[in-house]
């Protein structure tokens, strides 16, 4: 190994211990559910549901 290997090497180690050390100690994103409601955008509409048609032929209803 070369000492310029060596280097890389610790330099990557070093990073990466860094990195960690900041994503531990950050702020979490955690939202308390009942609480806090999830936020939803005014134009979300919702779970997609197959629907049938009003006049009682079943057939379904493309949206």
């Amino acid at each position: 190994m070369t000492l310029k290997e060596l280097l890389v090497g610790f330099g990557t180690q070093v990073r990466s211990i860094w990195m960690i050390g900041l994503h531990a100690f950050a702020k979490r994103e955690t939202r308390m559910y009942p609480e806090e409601p999830v936020y939803l955008p005014p134009r979300y509409r919702g779970r997609i549901v197959l629907t049938r048609d009003p006049d009682g032929s079943g057939a379904l209803r493309c949206l």
